[in-house]
This record gives structure tokens, sequence and C-alpha cells, in this order.
């Protein structure tokens, strides 16, 4: 469940000069680490092989594009399937729905093995920034959310429920027929309505980039900080940082996020909302 802030990467390469002026290069990169429903990591992975000689720069060989899953801990990873350049990948709770953008919107379910369920093109003719992708907790709708400009909402079979042009951003479903976000033009986190397409306005709320339904609370993410909201009390709880958290999902009170440090190598990373700590992974 996830608001996509940055895309984080993290790039290891290998390189070996062989003879005749040869040199190969091996680079593995992971990018939009997001949570699964179980705890584990689901994110995308390039792997690229090229070499070097006296008349050419550079020569790829072998070039691979990915979907993996890993525990928590970065340990047991495992493809699930090939894929273009991901920017976005959501996982559906039991781990049967896999829904990621890669030019286009695509729905992957498995079903003895994966397989695509349909795919769509949601660029309008032009190249969108879409920030968002959230599949609904029962599995039968996908969210997708462009920035501030429209968000739209798709069946499991690919009809298309709802498109809202709207100032809005980010986004998390607060039910399997209700969505909440925050709404740039009001300052309010707004709760929408996917049966009748209405809004309502939620003040006194502070913006929405996560939610837990098991705690009853929403996160907001911020460059500099992180908020966690009680809704039950609307008491708000507010953690500081040093560096910027470019941030993409939360499962309880952990973050699954890029960190691009001064000078290591941007990578994956877990934060501990609670203990303020980090953990690279990748």
């Amino acid at each position: 469940m996830w608001r996509a802030v940055s895309v984080g990467v993290m790039t290891v390469g290998v390189a070996v000069m062989g003879g005749c002026g040869f040199n190969s290069r091996e680079s593995t990169t992971y990018t939009v680490p997001n949570w699964t429903g179980n705890g584990r990591i689901i994110a995308g992975k390039e792997y690229m092989r090229s070499h070097s000689n006296l008349i050419s720069n550079s020569v790829l060989d072998e070039a691979r594009s990915s979907i993996v899953v890993m525990d928590a801990d970065g340990g047991n990873e495992h493809e699930l399937f090939e894929a273009g350049y991901s920017s976005l990948i959501a996982m559906s709770a039991s781990g049967n729905v896999v829904a990621y953008i890669s030019g286009r919107l695509h729905v992957m379910v498995n079903d003895g093995g994966w397989k695509e369920k349909w795919s769509v093109d949601i660029n309008e003719g032009g190249a969108r920034n879409y920030d968002t992708i959230q599949i609904s907790p029962d599995e039968t709708k996908i969210y997708v959310s462009e920035g501030t400009y429209q968000f739209k909402v798709f069946a499991i079979d690919g009809r298309l429920l709802t498109h809202q042009v709207r100032n809005c951003g980010g986004g998390v479903f607060y039910s399997n027929d209700q969505i909440i976000n925050w709404d740039f033009e009001n300052k309010s986190t707004t709760k929408f309505s996917i049966n009748d397409s209405s809004f309502t306005l939620l003040p006194g709320l502070i913006g929405v980039d996560a939610y837990s339904a098991s705690q009853n609370i929403i996160f907001h993410l911020s460059a500099r900080y992180i908020q966690k909201q009680d809704l039950g009390n609307l008491e708000i709880t507010t953690t500081n940082f040093s560096y910027a958290p470019y941030s993409n999902s939360d499962f309880t009170t952990k973050v699954v996020m890029s960190y691009a440090g001064s000078i290591d190598p941007a990578g994956i990373v877990i934060l501990d909302i609670n203990r303020s700590e980090i953990t690279r992974i990748r």
C-alpha cells in the first residue's frame, strides 16, 4: 500500500578485465520497493551485463528486467516474472495479484503460475507521472493516482469504474469501496466513495500516504519527517529525521524506502518508525 515519493534504486556493479583489452561489467539495480500483504518486500530488478574494448566504449551483452519478492531483511529473493522497467508496483494481501506500471498499467494474477490478466494504456497520448498504485483489500479494485491532477479506479477485470480529475494527491484504500487522499484545494483529507463518486472532507486529519487498518492509523510521509495519526482520538505523533526519507509504503510500524546517502549509492532500507532506526538490506 503506497505512495511513491521517489524511485529508490540500488546498483551493484562488478567489473572484470579480460584478455585483449576487454572490460566486462555486471550490474543489478533494485527499484520501487513496496511491502507485500504478509510482510515481505516486492521490487523491480534490473540486470545488465556489458563489455567495452578499444573500439567501442560499451557493448550491451544482456539485459533483463523482472519483479522479485524477498524477506524483510533482503534474504530469500525469488523472481515472480519478467517485466519491463517498473515505476510503481503493488501486491495484494493474498499475494495472488500484482499491479505495476511499465508504460502501461499491467495486472498479473497467480493462478498456478503468473499470467497477465490485462493491461491498459493510462498515459492518454503522453507520458504521465503516476505516483500511487493500490489494490483494494478484497482484490476487486485497483487505484492509480497521478500527482495532483487525476486518479482512476479499475475493476479487477479491467473495467474503468471511475476517472476523477481533481486536485488530490496520493491516496489509500480505507475500505474496499472508499479511498482517502489529500485535497490540495481544500487543504483537507478527503474520503471518496467509489460507488456514488462522492467526496467528503475530513478536517483535522493529516495528509494520507499509508493506512494501517489493524491499528486504524494513517501515515503522512514528508521530506524530513513522518507523521502518524490515530483515527480514534486524532492524536498525531511526529518523527523527525536529519536526512530526507523518500518513502514508499507502510507495514504497521516499519517503512521500506530508498535512501540516497552522501557517500553510499542509493539503496533499499527499512525504517523503524518507533525507534527511528534504519537498516540497509540491499
